[in-house]
């Protein structure tokens, strides 16, 4: 029989004679790996203590000068500083890692007994990240668009290292540009808090306020952490009178001291124990209270805590300050449990009360039940 059309083509195809070319398979497309979720970061965020850095340095501006270039701040009058609003910043390159950065402080400062309006620019960065090489870049930046805003005035860099990666203590650092042919050099005072010895400053023989708030970056082989905020304390006591500025100066204590919990019971149990600095801290917890009405934005709001304060005032300290307490977290929508209120009851130590007070006023209740699950754990003093 006669094959087919089909019949041949299909014989031919099959042939073992017949190459057959495959067309290759495309390769999948391999699957992006997925981006590492970013750690989450224990420490705050800068932001939220900004205000207290600035409300330090603009306070104690003359007290910081005095200890880093103590010749130059004897001819300046610091009554009259001048801070600078200025939107100064570096623009985008590779030092900045892409970021544009501010200035974070600078003060235009007269010079005394000047017959001439002769002023002086003060410009201080607090840094708790980059190393001393990328500052030294930057400080660098910084000074050149400072200078071009404010033509022949003196300018006078200053940067404090919250960090450990610069060397402890002051020390002026030098930049020179110019390999075979010397064109610039720059200098600019460094403070290394991070690896500095708190003793050295909270016992120096001329002591200030403003080392009690800086002790608290930085470490001691000699005091604990407890140590170096009582004699912070201490000190801010012995040195400081205005009401204001201790009330600076602890709300900045409070918020750097780098304690535990278990820390913070012995921190305020020895409180107790020193005579003036227990007056001290006390005023300063009731302040902290009595300003809890200003928090917030509604009428009710306010009302709610002046209520509670009115309480607290007529029932005595303990009762006074649970009741106190009890208002706010009801203001701030804040279930206590019965097991959360026995404990609170059960607490004699009007210092650990002001505490927990200060810690629920400032996080606006959130941070309660957490305080509360931490002393549960602690053996009553």
């Amino acid at each position: 029989m006669a094959k087919s059309k089909n019949q041949v083509a299909q014989t031919q195809s099959i042939s073992p004679k017949t190459k057959v070319i495959a067309k290759p398979k495309p390769k999948p497309k391999p699957k992006p790996k997925p981006k590492p979720k970013p750690k989450p970061n224990p420490k705050k965020p800068r932001q939220e203590f900004d205000p207290l850095y600035k409300e330090l340095i603009t306070t104690y501006l003359n007290q910081l000068v005095e200890t880093m270039v103590p010749e130059v701040a004897v001819l300046l009058d610091f009554s009259k500083a001048v801070s600078q609003n200025k939107e100064l910043y570096v623009y985008q390159n590779k030092a900045l890692h892409g970021y544009k950065k501010h200035v974070d402080h600078l003060f235009e400062v007269p010079f005394l007994n000047s017959k001439e309006s002769a002023k002086i620019l003060i410009h201080v960065e607090l840094e708790n990240n980059d190393d001393l090489a990328v500052m030294k870049n930057r400080m660098l930046h910084y000074f050149h668009l400072i200078d071009l805003q404010f033509e022949n005035i003196d300018i006078l860099p200053i940067v404090l290292f919250f960090n450990q990666k610069a060397m402890p203590g002051i020390h002026k650092q030098t930049i020179k540009k110019g390999k075979y042919f010397p064109t610039l050099e720059f200098n600019f005072m460094q403070w290394g808090l991070g690896n500095d010895d708190a003793a050295q400053w909270l016992k120096h023989e001329q002591p200030k306020p403003l080392y009690a708030a800086l002790s608290t970056h930085m470490k001691s082989p000699t005091l604990s952490t407890e140590e170096i905020g009582l004699h912070a304390l201490s000190l801010v006591k012995d040195t400081e009178k205005n009401d204001n500025q201790i009330t600076l100066l602890l709300d900045y204590i409070e918020s750097f001291l780098d304690l535990k919990e278990n820390q913070k019971q012995i921190f305020l149990q020895k409180v107790k124990s020193i005579q003036g600095v227990d007056q001290m801290y006390q005023r300063w917890s009731e302040r902290i209270a009595s300003e809890a009405r200003h928090l917030g934005e509604s009428s009710g709001f306010e009302k709610g805590i002046e209520k509670g304060i009115e309480k607290g005032i007529e029932k005595g300290k303990i009762e006074g300050k649970i009741e106190t307490l009890m208002t706010i977290l009801q203001t701030f929508n804040v279930q206590c449990s019965s097991q959360e209120e026995s404990l609170l009851k059960s607490i004699s130590d009007t210092c650990r009360l002001d505490e927990i007070l200060i810690a629920v006023t400032k996080s606006q209740g959130q941070k309660f039940h957490e305080v509360m699950r931490q002393i549960s754990q602690i053996p009553s003093s």
